[in-house]
């Protein structure tokens, strides 16, 4: 009985820690298509948390540069590249929201997907 106790206890922690293993596995899974650099010693968490701020940043800076509308325009950061979406009325504040972008601390690189509407 001692024999299948000490099993049962065994069996139950190595399913709790391959549990835990999995779900760990799947939060720093890279995403479909992601190349991972194994140079980057950023982590994931880090990494998130660097993105919100130059987020946060970009968006500060569309309004300190004086973008007539900054909420027609999206931001997103992943490692450090900023995508930029949405509708702009000119060529002009086009180059102000990029402009504006570029200054941001953090930022490695920009994806201007920003669409001129005639």
């Amino acid at each position: 009985m001692a024999i299948r106790r000490l099993t049962s206890r065994t069996l139950s922690w190595l399913l709790w820690a391959g549990g835990i293993a999995a779900l760990t596995g799947c939060a720093i899974a890279p995403a479909p298509g992601e190349v991972i650099d194994p140079s980057d010693s950023r982590s994931r968490a880090g990494a998130y948390l660097d993105d919100s701020l130059i987020t946060t940043r970009a968006k500060a800076a569309l309004v300190s540069a004086g973008v007539t509308a900054p909420l027609r325009f999206n931001v997103e950061t992943r490692r450090g590249v900023v995508l930029l979406s949405g509708y702009s009325s000119s060529r002009d504040e086009m180059d102000n929201v990029v402009s504006a972008v570029r200054g941001v601390p953090g930022v490695l690189a920009i994806r201007n997907d920003i669409r001129v509407r005639d």
